[in-house]
């Protein structure tokens, strides 16, 4: 039973001992009598059962990372790779700086190359200003159609990620520069780089990479575990 049906349940019971069912409204408000007595029945059936909160909070935080999930997939701001429809839904959250991110590129790509799997990268810059630069310039890049090549080049960058080596491999990518240092300053993108932190935070990833695939959280890069995640539908339900 869940702590909604108990709590409804004694609610109904405090209405019940304080007023008789002939004379009991159900839309009449409480008085204070009824209301105290509804405090001690739960307060009471909490003290008994203590596990009911620890329940109660396990669901509220499922909700809450659910609701995180479903939102990042309906978000349009994201890079996205594959049918909207894939049976297999994988979402990253990574920095351009971060060593494993650049390991788990290779398995990223893998991926791209399979017909029932969707890819939605987020950005989620937490190794300082020159990741947050990257990001920024990458969600520009997007303006102009060349996210991936951009990222790709990213991604494959060794060394120090600094403006100036942001705008060559940019103009490697194909990007026209000033434009792109002109839409990193948008508002817009201030708003989605904040709302992936806060998604990030509601599904509690503290680092990257950070995977939910379909519907399943990972953190780190761990190829075997995240093979058994996005495996085809078809093969692991045999």
């Amino acid at each position: 039973m869940r702590i909604g049906q108990i709590v409804s349940g004694l609610l109904l019971a405090g209405l019940w001992m304080a007023a008789p069912p002939a004379k009991a409204q159900a839309s009449a408000p409480l008085s204070p009598a009824q209301e105290k007595r509804v405090q001690d029945i739960l307060r009471d059936m909490l003290k008994a059962h203590p596990e009911l909160v620890e329940q109660a909070l396990t669901d509220l935080e499922t909700q809450r990372n659910d609701a995180a999930k479903a939102a990042i997939l309906a978000d349009g701001r994201h890079f996205a790779i594959g049918p909207k429809d894939a049976p297999v839904q994988i979402v990253e959250f990574f920095d351009y700086r971060c060593p494993y991110c650049k390991a788990a590129q290779g398995w990223m790509s893998n991926q791209a190359r399979r017909r029932d799997v969707r890819l939605v990268f987020v950005e989620f810059p937490v190794l300082g200003p020159e990741s947050e630069e990257a990001s920024r310039a990458a969600l520009a890049a997007q303006r102009q159609g060349r996210y991936l090549p951009f990222h790709e080049a990213l991604m494959a960058h060794r060394g120090a990620l600094d403006g100036p080596s942001i705008e060559r491999l940019a103009k490697g990518a194909g990007l026209d520069i000033a434009r792109m240092r002109k839409d990193m300053r948008d508002p817009a993108i201030d708003a989605l780089l904040r709302a992936n932190h806060e998604r990030a935070a509601s599904l509690r990833f503290n680092g990257t990479p950070a995977f939910v695939i379909n519907g399943q959280s990972q953190e780190g890069f761990d190829p075997g575990a995240l093979d058994r995640l996005a495996k085809p539908l078809k093969a692991a339900s045999r």
